[in-house]
């Protein structure tokens, strides 16, 4: 009998000890009808190791082994067009699947014939397991489709989705980062729907360090990317150089420079989001905090007049 899930964790190296929790993890799910499809991308000699011994430990394991390192967008995909189950369910090598996860998200798929995939909310962890934060997840489509307008809120390591939904976008584009975000906005303007269960079913794990501000900059211009091809399939007079200059501004909560050129050449855009009332309720207050922010930083009179200017849109439409 082939497997309902098929959950898929690409690895390259990292912590022993976190990958055995990882997999532990979804080893001890409730729901045991899944096969664990463990993409290896080219790891070094120790996770080889690990991994093999899991597999001859437990057989609902199929371990993938790449020739060479290929990334996270490619050892997805790779995956997903092996999986037998009809439902894809993603895991990261340092994260922790609470038990009932898997069959929560089933049910919820199953429950909910309009939707073709679901999220969960997270627990921050730290490196040695202790939960730092955490991080809540929307519940219906329509608010999950608002958030994902401009960038992703959503936890990947949470995605489980149906294969067919996946395949019918040819897969994980292959962006070097941001690839969930891109699927994400991909399969809604093809009109498919998300769900979100509020409850924290994943222990996400904070690496220490963080990302070099260089990598961060890529990041930053892969999402900013996504979200102007994104936009422009519904604004099509869309600037890219001046929606790309508000987006970083956004994304980095009014870190960067906005000049007051952009800022009006974005006025189509909010306006745009004015006309909806879901994607007002969500950007126009994250428009006015970041600008009052920015304000506070800056006392300048022109950051005060578009702070106004969305105080009293927030007030209008809200």
């Amino acid at each position: 009998m082939n497997p309902i899930i098929s959950i898929v964790m690409p690895v390259f190296n990292g912590n022993p000890d976190h990958l055995k929790l990882a997999i532990e993890s979804m080893l001890q799910q409730s729901m045991i009808n899944f096969e664990f499809i463990i993409v290896d991308d080219g790891s070094n000699q120790d996770i080889k190791q690990l991994l093999n011994d899991y597999r001859v430990k437990d057989a609902r394991i199929r371990l993938i082994n790449n020739d060479k390192n290929i990334g996270i967008a490619k050892s997805l995909n790779h995956g997903i067009s092996l999986a037998k189950g009809d439902i894809i369910a993603r895991h990261d090598a340092d994260d922790i699947a609470e038990p009932t996860r898997l069959q929560l998200q089933f049910d919820m798929l199953k429950s909910k014939k309009s939707i073709v995939g679901c999220f969960t909310a997270v627990k921050h962890i730290d490196m040695t397991g202790n939960v730092i934060s955490g991080f809540p997840v929307s519940e219906t489509s329509e608010v999950l489709e608002a958030e994902l307008f401009l960038n992703s809120r959503l936890c990947h390591p949470t995605m489980f989705m149906y294969k067919s939904a996946i395949d019918s976008v040819g897969g994980y584009p292959l962006t070097k980062y941001a690839q969930d975000y891109a699927l994400y906005t991909e399969l809604i303007r093809k009109g498919y729907k998300f769900g979100g269960i509020n409850k924290p079913l994943v222990r996400y794990r904070i690496t220490e360090g963080g990302v070099t501000q260089s990598k961060r900059e890529i990041q930053l211009d892969i999402a900013s990317d996504i979200a102007f091809h994104h936009v422009k399939f519904y604004l099509p007079t869309i600037n890219e150089v001046y929606f790309k200059q508000f987006w970083l501004y956004i994304a980095t909560q009014g870190n960067t420079p906005l000049t007051t050129l952009c800022f009006i050449k974005n006025l189509n855009l909010i306006l745009y989001i004015t006309k909806n009332r879901t994607l007002s309720k969500i950007w126009l207050p994250a428009f006015k905090w970041i600008t009052s922010n920015h304000y506070d930083q800056s006392k300048s009179v022109l950051i005060f007049l578009r702070l106004m200017f969305f105080y009293l849109l927030v007030k209008l439409k809200l």
